[in-house]
This record gives structure tokens, C-alpha cells and sequence, in this order.
């Protein structure tokens, strides 16, 4: 009975080890992507930080290199004022204030206009490739397909 009893054991400890080596190698392989899932993040986001807290900067804290609001520097209206876009001046009348819109209406036209073709273009390139079998799915010419559509923003 005993000797019958020892394989079982053993052959149950090893997959207990596998289950946990199986587990413990998925936990860390997540951890590992959520981490420069984070890092990515907080990269891609920083620059709307730093254009966000410039503009409620003066011009020494620009030049100084204060980073953090109401630790570094205080917030202020004045380069939002300047163009007529703070909460006293926002219902004034103001030329300056028109200017500056007029010429961020252009700006937004100008860049969709300019995206416009790329994206008909990568989508139609997308729609070209085979991406409808399961098979192909990690071929390179599916991979990119994938890749091209979401650049694209689809």
C-alpha cells in the first residue's frame, strides 16, 4: 500500500510545483506588462502634463524649471489673459483673443485635412491583406494589417 502510495504522491507534488511555476510564471510575465503598460503611460501623457502647467506659469517659472503646481510655483491666468481666455476676460471682447481662435480653426483644419488621405490610404491598404482566417492571424502580413489599423485610429 505504502509503496503504491509514494509514486502518487510524488507525481502529485510535481504538478502541484508545475501548477505553481505555471502560475507564478504568468503572475510575473503580467506584472511585468502592466509595468511598462504604466511607464508607457505616463511617457505618452507627460507632454500634455508639461503644456498644460506651462500655461499657467509666469515667465520665471518657465525659465526656472518649476514642475509641480503649488510646490514649485503658483498657478496663475496670466498667459491665458494675454489672449483674453481667462475667466475675467473670457466675455470681453477682444482681437487678440479672435486672432488666436482664428488661427487654432486653422490649424485644426490643416491637420485633419493632412491626415485625411493617410488614413483612406492605410485603410484600404488594411482591407487588402487576409486577416479573415484564424491561421493567419500571426502571419507578418496579417500582423501589420493589425498594426497599420490601429495606427490609423480605426
Amino acid at each position: 500500500m505504502t509503496s503504491e502510495a509514494a509514486p502518487a504522491v510524488r507525481s502529485l507534488a510535481r504538478s502541484d510545483e508545475n501548477t505553481f511555476a505555471r502560475f507564478a510564471g504568468r503572475t510575473g510575465g503580467r506584472v511585468l506588462i502592466y509595468a511598462a503598460l504604466v511607464i508607457w503611460t505616463f511617457i505618452a501623457l507627460f507632454p500634455i502634463y508639461w503644456t498644460l502647467s506651462t500655461s499657467f506659469k509666469l515667465g520665471r517659472d518657465v525659465t526656472q524649471g518649476h514642475l509641480v503646481p503649488w510646490l514649485d510655483f503658483v498657478p496663475g491666468w496670466k498667459g491665458w489673459q494675454s489672449l483674453g481666455l481667462s475667466p475675467d476676460t473670457i466675455f470681453a471682447t477682444s482681437n487678440v483673443r479672435d486672432e488666436f481662435l482664428k488661427k487654432f480653426l486653422n490649424s485644426v483644419i490643416a491637420s485633419i485635412g493632412a491626415s485625411s488621405p493617410v488614413k483612406s490610404l492605410n485603410c484600404s491598404a488594411a482591407c487588402r491583406m487576409n486577416i479573415s482566417t484564424p491561421e493567419t492571424i500571426l502571419q507578418p502580413r496579417s500582423l501589420a494589417s493589425r498594426i497599420i489599423m490601429v495606427v490609423s485610429g480605426l
